[in-house]
């Protein structure tokens, strides 16, 4: 009997000792929660960090970041921010629009 991928599949469970930390990466965790922190960050350094997590691989910390960015009220974006904003917005009308479909 031939079985591929076995050898290194249990050596990945003993190092993973949750379900979670099997399912999930700790840093996609760890930045959602910062970037789910800045609600409570004086404006200057919500505006500087929210605008770097708008190109965040995860989706979730994107619109983290986007919800911190609109409460600041009109955020002066800046240009080079500003296709990455936009982009990040039309993501979450989309996915606003979806879930208002199912519902």
């Amino acid at each position: 009997m031939v079985v591929c991928g076995l050898p290194t599949l249990r050596a990945n469970l003993l190092r993973a000792r949750t379900y979670s930390e099997r399912m999930f990466r700790g840093e996609e965790i760890g930045r959602l929660a910062a970037t789910e922190a800045l609600g409570t960050a004086p404006p200057p350094a919500r505006l500087e960090l929210g605008l770097r997590m708008l190109g965040d691989r995860v989706r979730s910390v994107r619109f983290a970041a986007l919800e911190a960015l609109v409460s600041l009220g009109r955020p002066p974006i800046p240009s080079a921010h500003r296709s990455a904003f936009d982009a990040v917005v039309a993501e979450y009308v989309h996915a606003q629009r979806i879930h208002a479909e199912r519902a």
